[in-house]
């Protein structure tokens, strides 16, 4: 699957109003999905990722950190994003997610 048949399959299963925004995000989650998979990991392995990444977000934030705090909470969101295209590109989507 190409960048343009993973954005042209996201548009067809949602309505979004503010689609140059969301284009741009998942463009940067295409192609981070695509280094992932090059390093073989599976999608489970990006959530477990990005839940601790949202935990140091979370500890960040209590630290009153805020701006790195909301860096690593955008990072958290990312990988969010990056566990669903990598199960979608590779095949790997379950009932569970993706």
């Amino acid at each position: 699957m190409n960048k343009n048949q993973y954005l042209a399959a996201w548009q067809a299963s949602h309505d979004a109003p503010a689609m140059k925004v969301i284009s741009i995000f998942l463009t940067v989650v295409f192609y981070v999905s695509t280094f992932f998979i090059k390093l073989k990991l599976k999608p489970n392995h990006i959530t477990i990722l990005g839940g601790l990444v949202g935990l140091t977000a979370a500890a960040l934030f209590a630290a009153e950190f805020w701006l790195v705090a909301a860096f690593v909470a955008i990072l958290s969101s990312l990988l969010d994003g990056v566990d669903g295209a990598v199960a979608e590109i590779t095949g790997q989507k379950s009932k569970f997610g993706a």
